[in-house]
């Protein structure tokens, strides 16, 4: 179409007749785009991905106003993506994926539907690897469902070694109670890591290795854990320096009832408390302790965000 390389406006839709909205100075439309972007928050789960696309899909249509739209909106449409595999799932899909976005790329999360079994699942992962490699704007890495990441000693090493110099977010779901793959993660980016979350760490029959220290971890949060793993041992690693723990929040969603004294005694490890100035706790049932509440007032002073959430009993 004709119209599609000037800085006309195309089409009848009511936007479109606003014909001086195409003349305004990029870095000004830039900032405008800016607040129209729906914020990267995708729950990792199916229904919650299909629902960060159906908001996310608006906004890509405003790369059809005109060119020069479409030169400011692509750079910002890209900086979170999705990508979701399955034994369905084709390299050249992933090839074409990183193609268009690993430019932009700050945050991605890959959700994987996968068995490590499956005869594919070695070749996903080396591509979904060499993609995220070529995201040299990485910043947050999340790896949720059944993801095919970390899943060799030399994944990070072969595909994506920027990672451990760019990403200070990282999100990661064991996989079937394989730890080894959240193990391999921690050892690689734990040094440069500010936010992180784990969810399903479940299963503690495994080596699992954890890094000496986190120095800069500002954010911590752990979903659906049991007492078999060892979440002690990596609050201590995080906090056991004092001039160097940087540890701050501290969210705990979906905490088991039976589980309420094993987070009072995160809160004294190396003296946690004192530095937390935000806490969110919610339990799955129906739980009230006046001893933990008690503990976390004693023990965390100086917080400013407190969420303690438990439903009620029916």
């Amino acid at each position: 179409m004709d119209g599609a390389d000037t800085d006309q406006p195309i089409g009848s839709n009511d936007l479109y007749t606003y014909r001086g909205i195409g003349n305004l100075p990029a870095q000004l439309l830039s900032r405008i785009l800016q607040v129209l972007l729906p914020p990267f928050q995708v729950d990792a789960i199916p229904k919650g991905i299909r629902a960060f696309r159906h908001k996310i899909d608006p906004f890509a249509e405003l790369r059809l106003v005109s060119s020069g739209w479409c030169q400011i909106a692509t750079p910002l449409l890209f900086r979170g993506a999705v990508l979701v595999v399955n034994p369905a799932t084709h390299i050249d899909f992933i090839a074409r994926f990183f193609d268009l976005r690993s430019p932009h790329i700050q945050a991605i999360m890959v959700y994987g539907d996968y068995e490590e079994s499956h005869l594919s699942y070695r070749v996903v992962a080396n591509a979904v690897g060499m993609g995220i490699g070529r995201c040299k704007k990485l910043n947050s890495l999340s790896c949720q469902g059944s993801h095919p990441t970390f899943f060799s000693p030399s994944w990070m090493t072969d595909f994506a070694p920027n990672l451990a110099s760019t990403v200070t977010s990282l999100s990661f779901s064991v996989v079937d109670g394989n730890m080894v793959p959240l193990s391999r993660a921690l050892m690689e980016l734990g040094p440069s890591i500010q936010s992180l979350d784990i969810r399903f760490w479940e299963d503690n029959t495994q080596k699992f290795e954890i890094p000496l220290s986190f120095p800069n971890v500002h954010h911590l949060e752990l979903r659906n854990f049991n007492d078999q793993v060892p979440v002690k041992e990596l609050i201590n690693r995080i906090t056991a320096n004092p001039s160097t723990n940087t540890l701050q929040s501290l969210h705990i969603p979906h905490v088991n009832h039976q589980y309420w004294q094993l987070v009072s005694d995160i809160l004294s490890i190396n003296n946690l408390g004192a530095k937390l100035t935000s806490i969110h706790l919610y339990f799955g049932q129906f739980h009230q302790s006046e001893a933990l509440v008690t503990k976390i007032m004693d023990l965390c002073r100086d917080l400013v965000d407190l969420t303690y959430t438990s439903p009620f009993p029916k």
